[in-house]
């Protein structure tokens, strides 16, 4: 499109009679106000404000607020404001610079929580609680650190890779005496950044958890793994779907979580994650 002298032809509207399209050129001439500018010293781009979109957009009242050129989608006007067309953002979807892009749908989630010393502490499932968020064949899923209730040194551990140390992960280093700090287990105050991790294309939380551990460091010569359980051994590490709000300090989760204790023996009530007692857990 040229602009020889600020007189441009324009296509208007298409309207429908008795069955025939009849196209309507729009001949006014653009007055000169020092805004319009030519496409050939733009790039393509014809700018079009003030005086002369007033009087333009006057003249498109028959085609919706738009204008367009034979062969190619309609352009929209935006109020009075000084408005870019670029050629290639004139066809299909791109034809309406103020559009806002369809966000994506929100990835699926799992938790999974571990107990660092077994049955023979607390048994609050609070020591390591993490988030993984992963969109059905795509090739990174997405971990992060909620809580960190123990003391001892855990990591997050998927395949042969250590993800990172779960108090360092929310933000806090060893104390002096060589034990870590509680975080985010009798209120939330970190938190964790998403870490991407690359997975196999049939990655599944179905699967073994996704393949994610949790390593325990008791001491410098003394690590224990803890995976998934074995049916009908209790769990020290457990997965729930969506999101799930953990017990505090010292509550154990046969408390905060009454159903918990008949799901872990025989299967049933799996939705026993469903159903806190109030009071008794992490919102």
């Amino acid at each position: 499109m040229k602009m020889e002298d600020l007189n441009i032809p324009l296509v208007i509207g298409a309207a429908l009679v008795g069955g025939l399209i009849g196209l309507y050129f729009y001949g006014k001439s653009l007055k000169k106000n020092g805004k319009s500018q030519n496409s050939k010293s733009n790039d393509g781009v014809i700018k079009v404000s003030g005086a002369d979109l007033d009087d333009l957009a006057e003249n498109m009242k028959d085609n919706a607020g738009a204008i367009s050129k034979v062969g190619e989608a309609p352009i929209a006007i935006a109020g009075s404001e000084e408005t870019d067309i670029a050629r290639a953002d004139c066809a299909g979807k791109g034809n309406n610079p103020h559009s806002k892009p369809t966000p994506d749908p929100e990835a699926p989630s799992w938790i999974i929580a571990c107990e660092d010393l077994g049955d023979t502490n607390d048994y609050d499932f609070n020591d390591v609680v993490f988030k993984v968020s992963h969109v059905a064949g795509e090739r990174t899923a997405y971990v992060t650190p909620l809580a960190a209730g123990g003391v001892l040194e855990t990591n997050i551990i998927y395949g042969p890779t250590v993800l990172g140390e779960t108090h360092q992960l929310l933000g806090s280093d060893k104390k002096a005496d060589g034990s870590y700090p509680m975080i985010n287990t009798y209120s939330i105050t970190a938190q964790g950044q998403k870490i991407p991790v690359t997975v196999p294309s049939d990655f599944s939380m179905a699967n073994n958890m996704g393949g994610f551990a949790i390593q325990v460091v008791r001491s410098p010569t003394n690590a224990q793994t803890i995976t998934g359980p074995a049916p009908g051994l209790a769990p020290q590490m457990f997965c729930v779907p969506g999101t799930w709000a953990w017990p505090k300090e010292r509550v154990n989760i046969e408390d905060a979580y009454p159903q918990f204790a008949n799901w872990s023996a025989n299967s049933n009530n799996i939705e026993w994650y469903n159903s806190p007692v109030e009071g008794s857990t992490i919102k």
